[in-house]
């Protein structure tokens, strides 16, 4: 089945292909301006949407920035896996090492643009595959620094907690070892 496009408006900037971050080669990198956090900061230097496939476990990763300006890191796995179609809430917590728990499984969402979607289509090729199951985390802990959440920070310092703004580097990290994970729960059974 091929990838379906929508009417939503593309990235103004065209995916950059090929660089390297935290020592991964990301096959794509979107810069996607109304995903931007409003407020500045360091998230003004990063990309909103990353996507690779880890080279030592074969598994397709994405780093996506979420809505309120945070960022989150997915995992997808195949059929025959066995946390396939799993949703979140049904993935005992401490399973996988993840910062947080997880907090989001669900199927390739090819009906959404590119450049904002969670699923993956791998570079030179048009083929799509149908049966990825993503993984993932988001860091917006009440630990975690959310740049467009004012409620966020307010609770944070009501507790008396300093929060730290995880970049784009920490959530490649958080995807390889998720990655790493779940190919090792993969192998046990």
């Amino acid at each position: 089945m091929a990838k379906r496009r929508t009417s939503a408006p593309p990235a103004t900037v065209a995916p950059s292909t090929g660089i390297v971050l935290s020592g991964r080669r990301i096959e794509k990198a979107y810069s996607v301006p109304d995903l931007q956090p409003k407020t500045s900061g360091p998230w003004r230097r990063e990309h909103d949407k990353l996507a690779w496939t880890d080279p030592a476990t074969g598994l397709d990763c994405i780093v996506r920035r979420m809505n309120r300006g945070h960022l989150g890191a997915f995992v997808a796995v195949r059929r025959g896996h066995p946390l396939f179609g799993y949703s979140a809430g049904a993935i005992p917590p401490g399973l996988l090492r993840t910062h947080g728990g997880v907090d989001y499984a669900e199927a390739c969402d090819d009906r959404g643009p590119e450049d904002r979607s969670i699923c993956h289509v791998h570079s030179g090729s048009v083929e799509h595959v149908d049966d990825a199951w993503w993984i993932g985390t988001t860091c917006d802990q009440i630990t975690d620094l959310v740049p467009d959440d004012i409620g966020h920070a307010t609770e944070a310092r009501r507790l008396g907690i300093d929060q730290v703004y995880r970049d784009e580097a920490y959530a490649i990290d958080l995807c390889t070892d998720l990655a790493r994970d779940l190919t090792l729960l993969g192998e046990v059974r």
